[in-house]
């Protein structure tokens, strides 16, 4: 029977997320680098250009546009880490998440646990295909943000984020058609009560998240 785990896991780890430096300043301390794609690229993030990591000082999700320190002469590729893989239910993930440092655990991508897979008939071209809700979550700050805030400095590159992974998702050799993908954003990701909104963090963090609701068929492999 094929591992859905590793099959989504090993999609995300695949994620192209580079692109070329559009064009780039300094001021003798800093540089400011316009990027064809900063996807979810924020402060203290790693970016690697031209095979130099540099850390992100600031970042402007809507223009491409992040400052590292130090003076950059010239560049012309960047890329960007996937996020950080985790799977199952929100105690489990709670847990393995609470024993980690930020450094290794966000952004991160949770693939919640599935509710539904679809076996398909004899004979049929796929394995299965489950009924998946990914999370594309990091951190925010619930105590100082304002609604703009949440929007450009975490949910426009969470989004563009989740742009990347519908693309791969299409043409990924293992999947099959996918008919729809429904994206869902939460200024603040946690424990959510009907007509209170969120009323507790989730994984003992203030995050912000993009969701995608999507069935994906997987063709049989020896994953």
């Amino acid at each position: 029977m094929i591992d859905i785990v590793e099959v989504i896991r090993t999609f995300i780890s695949e994620l192209n997320l580079s692109g070329a430096v559009v064009s780039l300043s300094n001021d003798g301390t800093n540089t400011t680098l316009v990027l064809e794609n900063s996807y979810h690229l924020r402060q203290y993030m790693t970016v690697t250009i031209d095979s130099v990591d540099y850390e992100v000082q600031s970042a402007d999700a809507k223009n491409n546009t992040i400052i590292v320190s130090g003076v950059i002469a010239s560049a012309s590729a960047y890329s960007i880490s996937s996020p950080f893989f985790f799977h199952g239910t929100n105690y489990i993930v709670g847990y393995e998440f609470d024993n980690l440092p930020d450094e290794s655990k966000l952004p991160m991508f949770y693939m919640e646990s599935l509710i539904r897979e679809d076996w398909g008939n004899e004979g049929s071209l796929y394995t299965t295909t489950p009924d998946f809700r990914f999370i594309l979550a990091d951190w925010a700050n619930y105590q100082d943000w304002q609604a703009d805030d949440f929007v450009d400095k975490r949910l426009v590159g969470l989004r563009k984020l989740a742009g990347a992974i519908r693309e791969k998702a299409f043409e990924y050799n293992l999947f099959g058609n996918i008919d729809r993908i429904e994206v869902e954003q939460f200024y603040k990701f946690g424990i959510y009560k009907s007509n209170s909104g969120v009323v507790d963090s989730l994984f003992n963090h203030t995050l912000s998240a993009v969701g995608m609701k999507l069935s994906i068929p997987i063709l049989g492999c020896n994953c």
